[in-house]
């Protein structure tokens, strides 16, 4: 684990060498950084050197938690590429030198400047580009491929929050209305209300259609809704 910490002694040099020796794709790391730290350039600059030892791009997967950092990762990698493609040989050099913090010509197994420049078009041409995504579409892109094993239709879209929120409100409206000519669940809806006066109905029906399963087995609603 690589630590950031705070001291009289700690310098700029000795936290660029943390990072250096965190983005060494030789051996497992495992980065606890504040924010604004410098961690998406760490992961930037390990990609870049596993591309460097001549890994093909369609064998890397990056996988984030936000689809804003998957973004920002995917920008700094292609910007950094491009860099390098139209760079003069001193330039990259300097560049290359600055990654590693050493003589890049030293390094064991390092592609050759004329194959750097080639990494911004190999990453361009990639099928389905560098693979840098968030857990969730990553799992999403699996279940896709597998999913009579998942238990899933063949062919099922993943909503998006516009979408959900979109059949929410329709499902609310059908219940509401649903409701007024149907007194058994007017009085379901009202105990339900009761029981759960510190959510909205929004929030009871995210619940209920992520947890339909428990919803339809349960005794009565009530019950159903206090499991959750």
């Amino acid at each position: 684990m690589i630590e950031e910490g705070h001291s009289d002694t700690f310098t700029v040099e000795d936290a660029t060498d943390l990072q250096r020796d965190a983005a060494d794709p030789s051996e497992p790391r495992m980065v606890n950084a504040n924010a604004g730290s410098g961690k998406t350039k760490v992961l930037v600059d390990r990609v870049s050197r596993i591309l460097l030892q001549g890994t093909d791009p369609d064998k890397i997967l990056c996988l984030t938690y936000t689809r804003a950092a998957a973004s920002e990762m995917q920008e700094r990698l292609f910007a950094t590429f491009s860099k390098w493609s139209v760079a003069s040989d001193e330039e990259l050099l300097s560049a290359l030198n600055e990654l590693y913090g050493r003589d890049y010509s030293q390094v064991i197994g390092a592609l050759p400047i004329d194959r750097v420049r080639t990494l911004f078009a190999s990453a361009l041409e990639t099928p389905e580009g560098l693979k840098v995504m968030t857990i969730h579409a990553f799992c999403e892109r699996i279940i896709a491929r597998f999913p009579i094993e998942a238990g899933i239709m063949p062919g099922f879209q993943a909503l998006d929050d516009a979408e959900e929120a979109e059949l929410l409100s329709e499902c609310r409206q059908r219940l509401l209305k649903a409701a007024q000519g149907d007194e058994a669940l007017a009085s379901d809806l009202h105990l339900l209300a009761r029981a759960n006066a510190d959510s909205t109905l929004e929030a009871l029906l995210t619940q209920g259609a992520r947890r339909f399963e428990e919803i339809a087995s349960a005794s009565s609603p009530c019950a159903a809704f206090k499991s959750l």
